[in-house]
């Protein structure tokens, strides 16, 4: 007798099209994997950067920090790039990599649980429709939910609110008064920026932000045109400015306490900063941070400590006692009537993460896990509760000076496992108890050396600190070593493999750790997992048809042309009746009838 078991509409999932979801989905197609489908609320990609239009909105790193390893970017106009710019490489890479083809948009997930009798994951969306893969990727970044200030009275404020991630540009607040609550990383864009064309400007500061300097020359057009003829040369200055960075951010946060005249030199610079740009001595008592640096986001900035200097610009310092309909109430008794309040008060983090329920086995949820107990994952990709799944940017992944490099390190862990999966014939992937534990183990007790836990930080103050006092926003290694875990890690025996309809895919794990020289090999020869997936059959032949002759891109453009929810489902049905009826056997012409594809889509089921 056998046992008919439902197979997944796509292979892989990535739920969101943001930095995450885009860097693994260059992953998969590099390992020459098509049956993937990209699932993003927002109607295009780049996730923060699709969002977050705010006034003078930049990255505050270089951009050659904030590229994938194998997509070096030549078209930079500044060392510090605009928000716009980013975008454009997000573009680039979505146009050069075909992921259009593959991304559902302005469909949102409202939760996803694992299916154990079938190994797969079902993903249910807004439109009442449920998508279904083997695995699932959560692309979501961390940057998704704003923080709001808690104040009361917010709700009684007449005038306009409005939080940096949700830019309104309709409204024009030029001469108006303005009150901007914050002051970490987004407060110190936007205030400068818009200072100038306002009546009056209320900085509210709880905790002041250690802020550098910001080299950011100009990168003319022919150093451009250089690195496009010779890329080699970018990856060169890629590594040098590595190089830099984790000698400022992962040396000085993570090895606080084995070089802390690191740090030193840092805040030393900081403090010039501030000397420099603000004239008047008590302003500059007021600016001085109170903790030690890397217990808040670190910024950069040339322009927001001038910006103090102007007549129309107030720091407040007094706590914010209320919000009534005419202004904000401070502690002292003051009332500063305003017509706009600005929250540039962050986002969520690891408060909320994942952002959606995610129900693995027996129907935990890891979200409520996470907040429940200590937050950890192997890695920062897997945790054992939920088989199958995998997180770029999970807890303990980011070595703190690079995103797109901690996405390429997720996206490798990824492939290393699919490709032993593909080996063994297996279609259930679980990281076990033992190595998420042994993981969780080695981070904390490598970050008692950091700067977090020796450099007069408050855990209710810092960025950093989760409810439970840990700091899983930071893996507490350096880059290189990073990379080398995740090219190296023992995919045998720290995962368990298991097969439909069958006992685990793999012996029993075994107590004998591989030799090193293994992993050295694994390090010569990267690659080949990536080469062994790109060579097992892992694409589904109906799903990689459907995906080049544009049926999801179309539904995908149909969902954004309708006009109320009956009509954004009616436009997706079409694609996932059609897909599945093809595979029962039914005439695919008819169910794709509305996508325009019968001419095109191969008749081979």
């Amino acid at each position: 007798m056998t046992t008919e078991f439902e197979t997944p509409d796509f292979q892989f999932a990535i739920l969101g099209a943001g930095y995450a979801g885009i860097g693994t989905a260059i992953a998969l197609a590099q390992a020459g994997i098509q049956d993937f489908v990209m699932v993003d609320k927002d109607v295009d990609f780049g996730g923060t950067w699709h969002v977050n239009t705010y006034p003078g909105i930049a990255v505050d790193l270089p951009g050659v920090l904030y590229t994938f390893h194998d997509e070096q970017y030549p078209e930079w106009r500044k060392t510090f790039p605009l928000g716009h710019e980013i975008k454009e490489y997000v573009d680039h890479c979505v146009a050069k990599y075909g992921l259009r083809d593959h991304a559902i948009l302005g469909v949102e997930i409202l939760s996803a649980e694992y299916d154990e009798a079938n190994h797969l994951w079902r993903a249910h969306l807004d439109t009442g429709h449920s998508v279904t893969c083997r695995y699932v990727i959560g692309g979501w970044g961390l940057l998704q939910k704003p923080k709001m200030a808690d104040v009361p009275g917010l709700e009684s404020f007449s005038g306009t609110v409005m939080h940096t991630a949700r830019w309104n540009h309709d409204y024009d607040y030029k001469g108006k008064r303005v009150a901007v609550i914050g002051t970490g990383a987004s407060a110190v864009q936007v205030v400068p920026a818009v200072a100038p064309d306002v009546a009056r400007l209320h900085v509210y500061q709880r905790t002041p932000s250690w802020i550098m300097p910001r080299p950011d020359p100009p990168v003319p057009e022919l150093v451009r045109k250089f690195f496009r003829r010779f890329p080699g040369s970018l990856k060169g200055l890629a590594l040098l400015i590595h190089g830099a960075a984790e000698l400022v951010k992962t040396a000085g946060l993570v090895y606080y306490t084995r070089a802390p005249f690191i740090v030193r030199v840092i805040e030393w610079m900081c403090l010039l900063n501030m000397r420099i740009g603000v004239r008047d001595k008590e302003l500059r008592t007021r600016l001085r941070p109170r903790s030690g640096w890397g217990c808040t986001f670190p910024t950069v900035s040339n322009k927001y400590y001038p910006t103090f200097n102007r007549d129309n610009v107030e720091l407040v310092t007094d706590g914010i006692e209320r919000i009534d309909a005419d202004g904000i109430w401070t502690v002292d008794g003051v009332h500063r009537p305003v017509d706009m309040i600005v929250m540039a008060t962050g986002f969520r983090g690891f408060e909320d993460q994942p952002p959606l329920p995610l129900l693995g086995r027996a129907g935990e949820d890891l979200r409520e896990l996470f907040q429940r107990e200590r937050i950890r994952a192997f890695h920062g990709a897997s945790v054992p509760v939920a088989p199958n799944a995998f997180l770029p940017i999970g807890p303990y992944s980011f070595t703190g000076h690079s995103y797109a490099l901690s996405v390429d390190f997720s996206a490798r862990h990824l492939i290393r496992c699919v490709a032993e999966a593909q080996r063994r014939g297996a279609t259930e992937i679980q990281v076990t108890e033992e190595a998420n534990e042994r993981y969780f183990q080695y981070c904390l007790s490598h970050m008692k050396y950091t700067a977090f836990y020796n450099n007069n930080c408050n855990a209710k103050e810092g960025y950093f600190f989760d409810p439970h006092g840990d700091v899983p926003l930071i893996r507490p290694s350096s880059t290189v070593k990073a990379w080398f875990d995740n090219n190296t890690f023992d995919v045998a025996n720290d995962y368990r493999f298991a097969a439909l309809g069958g006992a685990d895919a793999l012996p029993p794990v075994s107590a004998k750790r591989r030799p090193r020289w293994i992993h050295l090999y694994q390090l010569l020869f990267r690659h080949a997992d990536r080469r062994s997936v790109a060579a097992a059959v892992v694409n589904d032949d109906l799903v990689t048809s459907l995906i080049g002759a544009g049926a999801v891109r179309r539904a995908s453009e149909s969902i954004l042309a309708a006009t109320d929810d009956r009509a954004r489902g009616a436009a997706l049905e079409p694609l996932l009746s059609g897909l599945r009826q093809a595979r029962a056997g039914a005439d695919l012409d008819a169910e794709l009838a509305e996508l325009e594809l019968s001419k095109d889509f191969p008749h081979e089921h």
